[in-house]
């Protein structure tokens, strides 16, 4: 089967409807040409030449299609994926069968040496990339959650209890230098290492406020303080 032609045979057909999006029609739009091979432009310009406006069941069959044409990617599969899994009631859904047949095609193409990244680690660079364009993502940003979605919420809470057990855990695994943003601290003078600005004012018995203003020089230290952070 020629799934080249019957993509082209797709893509012509919604471009010759010059479709629009509205209120009352809903359309997704679609890379011609796949990102991962290229391709250009912006999915919120549906006036670029590279993108398309599909109906959900066609933006479905032309990333099956991409897959076939594709078959030694991991991008167009983990695309094709990502895309049986997004919640929305107006995708369009694929059998049971067919869900499995891409779940386990996704799996073989994206783990181990068939993974592209595989073997590699993002340079510093592309780490503070990454990270800036992070938080810059606040999708909830001048937004309030309604009073229905807080008593659900609420519900969803009650009745639940954590052990001491748990606790204990918790505690372990977000404190001091176990934190996930705990950046380490070293003495400039002694070389003594403390795991995060909570363990170095606990030691010198300063609130951490206090040390955190010290650290990020906000606040001018006093002469004894011989402590920097350690930026990985």
């Amino acid at each position: 089967m020629n799934y080249k032609n019957i993509y082209t045979k797709l893509i012509i057909k919604a471009k010759s409807e010059i479709r629009v999006k509205s209120d009352t029609v809903y359309y997704e739009a679609h890379h011609i040409k796949p990102r991962s091979f290229g391709g250009e432009g912006d999915c919120r310009n549906t006036n670029h030449p590279n993108i398309v406006l599909l109906t959900p069941k066609e933006h479905y069959i032309a990333h099956l299609l991409l897959v076939n044409i594709y078959p030694n990617s991991p991008a167009m599969h983990k695309a094709l994926w990502n895309m049986c899994n997004v919640k929305k009631d107006i995708r369009y859904k694929p059998s049971a069968k067919t869900y499995c047949s891409i779940r386990m095609e996704y799996i073989k193409n994206t783990i181990g040496s068939n993974n592209h990244f595989f073997g590699k680690t993002h340079s510093e660079e592309s780490k503070l990339k990454i990270s800036l364009k992070a938080k810059g993502r606040q999708t909830f940003l001048g937004k309030t959650h309604s009073e229905e979605s807080k008593l659900k919420m609420k519900k969803s809470q009650m009745g639940k209890v954590i052990s001491e057990k748990t606790k204990n855990k918790i505690i372990l695994s977000t404190s001091g230098g176990n934190h996930y943003n705990a950046k380490p601290i070293i003495c400039i003078k002694t070389n003594t290492m403390f795991g995060s600005g909570k363990e170095l004012s606990e030691h010198i018995n300063i609130p951490f406020s206090t040390v955190r203003r010290y650290l990020n020089g906000t606040s001018k230290p006093p002469i004894w303080f011989h402590y920097k952070r350690i930026n990985n």
